[in-house]
């Protein structure tokens, strides 16, 4: 099957010559012959195909009124890497050995493009021939599936925290075993069994055995009683603000774009973005805060901030906050005043504040004020990409 590939490609100037003609440099003479597809690596130029695939590749010369058909064929030292039609089909010779290290490349062999009208005129390119198979690198456990914990008798599904790196690996498959089942066993699909209160590790581990001893751990906690975070479901949920929405080149959204757990149409990320008392018309003597109405009255106990993902400014956050509930979007009671989020004031890499404990509450309406921000006069606007409210669970 002919496969074409479109990249950029490289132009080599009328009369530029190069010295030498191993099989691992260009050499082009008196004219332009241009091929599609080159890649380049340190500085050397060539052609790359995977050994279950063909490659046909396409010409073209410079000056333009150069008509002349172009032919194909090998040159220099043959290793039998590939063979090439005279009109440019190549077919790769070498394949991927059945076991054992995978060369990279498997082989090399060098091309050379000839104008018929004038063979003073050339080109050489060495082709390449890679393995289709593609290994695995590593193993990345999200998050939540790094140090989970489990009550006693519970299951846990490690198997939908674990990626395989890259994506496109040829084998994903991998194994999962427990350093002590007497506290938790572990299936072949990644499900996590409690059997005692203690500590174990799991360890995930890539059947690939070419790829090596690719694997990662997870340290599992079995606890009598577990505590949950559990975010309540902000489907349906409205925000109003104390002032006008600001958006500009890199802000995007609505004041839903607090809850919204996502990016605009534009593909950038949505913040809550608010001009700072003393910017944008704002009064230094305002108060800032946001309203969100969750339809009914809902429990909850803790808050969590996600600060803007693509700058690692703190100017443009808040660092502290005062919370007030109501059930009639009037008449506001304090829950918790002059609370500190943590990072973000001092770590400029702290994205997420991570869930902050606050008196036990049940409103409609949750209202916060920003109390707590830098003051510098090349920053206008506060932004906040996500805000959640959720309860704790005990199992």
């Amino acid at each position: 099957m002919k496969r074409y590939i479109y990249l950029l490609l490289s132009v080599f100037s009328l009369g530029f010559l190069f010295s030498g003609c191993d099989n691992d440099d260009d050499d082009v003479r008196n004219g332009n012959i241009s091929v599609i597809g080159v890649s380049s690596d340190s500085d050397k130029k060539y052609i790359s195909v995977e050994d279950d695939k063909t490659l046909q590749l396409e010409a073209f010369i410079m000056p333009k009124n150069k008509t002349s058909k172009i032919t194909y064929s090998l040159t220099g030292t043959k290793s039998g890497t590939i063979e090439i039609t005279s009109d440019g089909l190549i077919t790769p010779l070498v394949k991927t050995p059945a076991e054992g290290d995978i060369p990279s490349p498997l082989g090399v062999d060098t091309i050379i493009l000839t104008l018929d009208s004038d063979p003073s005129i050339f080109v050489k390119y060495p082709v390449r021939v890679y393995s289709h198979i593609k290994l695995v690198t590593s193993i990345t456990l999200q998050p939540a599936g790094q140090f989970p914990e489990i009550k006693m008798g519970k299951t846990f599904n490690l198997s939908q925290y674990v990626t395989i790196n890259p994506t496109n690996a040829t084998e994903k498959g991998v194994t999962y075993t427990s350093s002590d089942e007497s506290i938790a066993t572990v299936d072949a699909s990644g499900l996590i069994t409690a059997k005692a209160v203690g500590e174990v590790t799991i360890t995930i581990k890539t059947i690939d055995v070419r790829s090596g001893n690719v694997s990662a751990e997870c340290k599992v906690v079995v606890k009598d009683d577990v505590i949950n975070y559990v975010d309540l479901d902000r489907t349906g949920w409205s925000v109003t603000t104390s002032h006008p929405y600001v958006s500009d080149a890199t802000v995007v959204g609505t004041p839903e774009s607090l809850i919204d757990n996502g990016v605009g149409s534009t593909g950038k990320e949505t913040c809550l973005s608010l001009y700072r008392p003393g910017k944008g018309n704002i009064p230094e003597t305002d108060i800032v805060y946001f309203i969100i109405d969750m339809g009914s009255e809902k429990e909850f106990e803790y808050f969590r901030i996600r600060h803007r993902q693509d700058n690692t400014l703190q100017r443009l956050r808040v660092w502290g906050v005062s919370f007030y509930g109501s059930n009639n979007g009037s008449t506001f009671t304090e829950i918790a005043k002059n609370i500190v989020i943590p990072g973000a004031k001092e770590d400029a890499s702290a994205l997420e504040s991570g869930n902050i404990a606050i008196p036990k509450s049940k409103y409609r309406y949750l209202k916060m004020t920003y109390d707590d921000y830098e003051y510098p006069s090349n920053s206008g606007t506060l932004q906040i990409a996500e805000f959640n409210l959720g309860k704790i669970v005990i199992e």
